[in-house]
């Protein structure tokens, strides 16, 4: 198969600013990463740290603070009448979702809503920018820290969200906040040099403590967090960490970890251990030893895995999970298992592509890449091979000429304040839609070439855009599929907008070049259940889409009734209620990529196949029209070798193959299984660290430099592993953005190296030493 290796699309990730931990008592733990571009992903620790969702961010709105809320406690609890009725009703308020709050230097705080993705409140603080968020232990007290030199406290209890008062004014910005364990107390630590005790029922100052200044500058206090006994931990600009006794605030222990700024710091749950974060790249773990008849804080490992400033640190600790995760202006977040060590366990770096930039149209053999705010489209490269036969006498994995270069066909830059959220292709490249949280975007793509399979052809592409109806929503998981079957009310050789609703309704028009966009259905079986993945089946047949609750659905669209037309221009053409759908099993684990693919055709009309992916890189497989579930995975699951299971990352999506193979991937291997193979249950496999070396892509180059578009053949030796074992890995390719099968011979790789990213980044750290 040849494959195009994609490396043009130069995307940099936007750097981490702040990470949040759901408290202990949430009923799913949850991971919240801040981006510098405002952009906030959830991740699920305890499901291989599946990136579940995403709130899209926009111009202007790079987050300072962010923090999980979660009410464990009852603000009347007098109110009821015995034990056993505050017992219900304390169980019934745990058992509420965490509310995540996030806020920016233009001075505003924002609730969001992790069902809408979208936000739900936000409060002007009045204080000029916020620069830190802290939530008391109960979860029932939201504390801010401004520019101003205040600290504004608010009352979140009962999803309630007031202030109650405005504490005595500090000079100097309010940088950092922590609770004492008790909740009657807030510290906080400044850009003046102080550090501050405050009393949360006066809001004044009880006690301070003040840092040592260099050069008469002051000495700026970035992280602060107070132990269970009380004790306050401070990092400061001079690198180093400090202890000061709660009572008295005196110092008790400096210990200079860092060349420069401690941008971060984190307290193990049990007090056993601090970690702290820097601008010199470095991560720092503390931990208590007897020093006479005392216990004094000591230095005990520390790493540098960071390529630039580690602006984030945070210690993960539930079910199952016990990491410390870190990021920082190299955007990627870094995981360390805790339960192996942190000295000696090495470190898992987690790239943002799950959610995908890409979009490919195999007619035309484009690809469409997305930005913040700029779509760019590209026409992929030829090669030089064109013969089958000669193209299946190659080496696998051998490099192929390229006769032509990949060009630049098309950029449209988004005059909107948020960012891009889906960017979308038709199958035949008929259409581009996006969306953001703000609204949706189609145009019409008009090309001058009338032989798409001819290479030698110059290509104008032309873009119109179409006025939508006031009646379409903000949509999410957007497609457009052209219309290959008969469909009630919608006409062959259409085609189909299909997306979520901030409502976690499924939506789906009809666009057609001679009347507007007409409204089709609109579906809503998954209820409060917010969606993560649809997608709809080549010939726009099938819908599939997949929530949070593990469960998955199949949606016929050929099996609807037509409605009598309504006055309500809006009101959808088929009746809902009327469609056959499919509810497959549902699963525990979360549901990683949803894939409706049809087998290349060798003989009589191909069936489509669902693919389902799951976090613990199980996959389960579904065949139209029954959908009745395939016997490979429940049988061959347990037998794939250590090669395979040993691996962390999850499958982001599969595509069926001829010879009845199957090909799923992740952000770093490939996985292609024989389904008509059963594999060997006794044969014992190799680990991966026994695995024989693959080829470095990075080797193949072109006349020195970097490979930007090239093909390689994937033939003989990968079909006989395939032929001889059942399965066959391939882990040749490095952070990949997309992968996507054009045709029975062809295949599109988009990766990105960590290497042209880091050439991207700004410049690190650095201090020089004698005699350098």
């Amino acid at each position: 198969m040849e494959s195009h290796c994609v490396r043009f699309v130069e995307h940099v990730p936007s750097p981490i600013t702040r990470l949040a931990v759901t408290p202990p008592l949430a009923p799913r733990p949850m991971v919240a990463v801040a981006r510098e571009n405002g952009d906030i992903e959830i991740r699920l620790p305890n499901q291989a740290w599946f990136l579940e969702r995403v709130i899209m961010g926009g111009q202007n709105r790079s987050i300072s603070a962010l923090v999980w809320a979660h009410q464990s406690v009852l603000t009347d609890p007098d109110f009821y009448d015995d034990d056993q009725e505050r017992q219900f009703v304390l169980k019934r308020v745990t058992s509420k979702p965490p509310r995540l709050f996030s806020a920016s230097l233009n001075g505003f705080i924002t609730e969001w809503d992790l069902h809408q993705l979208s936000p739900k409140k936000s409060m002007d603080a009045t204080g000029g920018g916020v620069w830190s968020l802290a939530v008391n232990p109960a979860g029932t007290l939201l504390a801010a820290g401004c520019e101003d030199g205040c600290i504004r406290l608010y009352d979140i209890a009962d999803d309630d969200w007031t202030l109650l008062r405005t504490f005595s004014k500090q000079l100097g910005r309010v940088l950092c906040l922590a609770w004492h364990p008790s909740g009657d107390y807030l510290v906080s630590g400044s850009d003046k040099s102080t550090v501050r005790k405050w009393d949360v029922k006066t809001g004044m100052t009880i006690d301070r403590a003040t840092l040592d200044r260099i050069d008469r500058h002051p000495t700026v206090i970035w992280a602060v967090r107070v132990l269970k006994d009380g004790t306050v931990v401070t990092g400061s600009s001079l690198g180093r960490v400090e202890w000061w006794d709660w009572t008295t605030m005196t110092l008790l222990r400096s210990v200079h970890a860092h060349e420069s700024d401690v941008l971060a710091l984190d307290v193990m749950r049990d007090g056993s251990a601090i970690f702290s974060s820097s601008i010199d790249r470095q991560v720092v773990q503390y931990r208590q030893t007897e020093a006479g008849a005392h216990l004094s804080w000591v230095m005990a490992h520390r790493r540098r895995y960071h390529a630039n400033d580690v602006k984030a640190v945070a210690v993960v600790e539930a079910r199952g999970v016990r990491a410390l995760c870190s990021g920082g202006i190299d955007a990627e977040l870094t995981v360390i298992d805790l339960n192996t060590g942190f000295k000696t366990c090495p470190q898992r770096r987690l790239d943002e592509f799950q959610t995908s930039r890409i979009a490919v149209c195999a007619r035309h053999h484009w690809l469409l890449a997305r930005f913040e705010h700029t779509l760019r489209l590209f026409k992929l490269g030829r090669t030089a091979v064109t013969d089958p036969a000669e193209l299946a006498g190659k080496k696998s994995l051998s490099q192929l000429d390229v006769a032509n270069r990949p060009l630049t066909l098309a950029e449209v830059r988004l005059n909107a304040a948020r960012n891009i959220e889906h960017a979308v292709l038709s199958n035949d490249g008929s259409w581009l839609a996006v969306s953001h949280m703000d609204t949706v975007k189609l145009w019409r793509v008009h090309t001058d070439t009338d032989d798409v399979h001819d290479p030698a052809a110059e290509e104008n592409v032309a873009m119109r855009r179409v006025k939508l109806p006031a009646a379409i929503p903000r949509l999410r998981h957007l497609t457009v599929a052209t219309v290959a079957v008969p469909l009630p009310s919608v006409a062959v050789d259409g085609w189909l907008l299909v997306g979520v609703a901030h409502d976690n309704s499924v939506h789906v028009w009809q666009l057609s070049d001679a009347d507007p966009p007409k409204h089709v259905a609109a579906l809503d079986h998954h209820g409060r259940n917010l969606i993560t993945h649809l997608t709809i089946s080549h010939d726009a047949r099938y819908l599939a889409t997949a929530d949070t609750a593990g469960r998955a659905f199949v949606v016929d669209l050929g099996t609807a009734v037509t409605i009598t037309p309504s006055s309500v221009s809006s009101a959808p053409l088929l009746d809902a209620t009327r469609f056959d759908k499919k509810l497959l099993p549902a699963y525990p684990n979360a549901i990683t990529s949803l894939s409706l693919t049809t087998p290349m055709p060798e003989h009589g009309h191909p069936r489509a196949l669902l693919v389902i992916t799951l976090a613990n890189r199980h996959f389960h497989i579904f065949e139209a029209p029954t959908w009745a579930p395939h016997a490979w995975p429940r049988k061959n699951l347990i037998r794939l070798g250590h090669d395979v299971t040993d691996r962390q990352d999850y499958f982001r999506g599969a595509y069926a193959l001829p010879k009845s193979r199957l090909l799923l991937w992740t952000s770093n291997w490939f996985l292609a299984v024989d389904l008509l193979h059963d594999l060997d249950a006794n044969k014992k496999r190799k680990s991966v660290s026994a695995e024989s070396s693959e080829p470095d892509v990075d080797a193949a180059t072109e006349d020195g430099e970097p490979r930007k578009e090239t093909a390689a053949a994937m033939a003989p030796s990968r079909n006989s592993e395939l032929d001889k074992r059942g399965y066959s890995l391939l882990s040749r390719y490095q952070r990949l953005m997309h992968v996507e099968v054009l045709s029975a011979t062809e295949m599109v790789v988009v990766e990105r190296p960590w290497i042209d990213v880091a050439a991207a980044l700004p410049g690190a750290f650095t201090r020089k030493k004698y005699g350098m």
